[in-house]
This record gives structure tokens, C-alpha cells and sequence, in this order.
């Protein structure tokens, strides 16, 4: 894994998350476990994140895309049926 390669990744993901589902760095940085701060310098800021840092947005991306995923297919049924 080249790391740099990778961060560009993650922006781009976290740009669309804020972007189509309202995301903001707080709740994201609540999801990775991470201080506010962190996810709001490493995007408005461009700073590294330590190779630690990577590792769990990296993750915690990965599960929330998923996440996204099944609920865009998610398809719940009518209750009321019969009236």
C-alpha cells in the first residue's frame, strides 16, 4: 500500500460522503474513532494522517460504502397489503 495513493482515496470518499449523504468530519471521525480535529486537518488542511490514522478511516470507509450499499437496495415491504 502506498500510503499517499491511498489518502487521496479516502478524500475522495470523504468528499462524497459529506457531499451525497451529509456526513461532516465529526461523525465521521466518531465512526473511525478519531478526534474531530484529525479528520478536519488531514481534509481542509491536506495533512497526513499517521499510518495508524490510515489504517482505521481506511476500515471504517470501507464498512460504512458497504453500509450504503445495502441500504440503497434495501426495499422494505408494503404493511399494509390487504386494505
Amino acid at each position: 500500500m502506498i500510503k499517499e495513493i491511498e489518502m487521496i482515496k479516502m478524500r475522495k470518499d470523504i468528499n462524497y460522503l459529506q457531499d451525497e449523504y451529509g456526513f461532516t468530519h465529526h461523525s465521521l471521525a466518531k465512526i473511525c474513532g478519531l478526534a474531530s480535529r484529525t479528520i478536519r486537518e488531514f481534509m481542509i488542511m491536506n495533512r497526513n494522517l499517521s499510518d495508524k490514522n490510515i489504517y482505521s478511516v481506511k476500515k471504517h470507509l470501507h464498512i460504512i460504502k458497504e453500509q450504503i450499499k445495502e441500504a440503497e437496495k434495501y426495499q422494505p415491504r408494503e404493511q399494509n397489503e390487504s386494505n
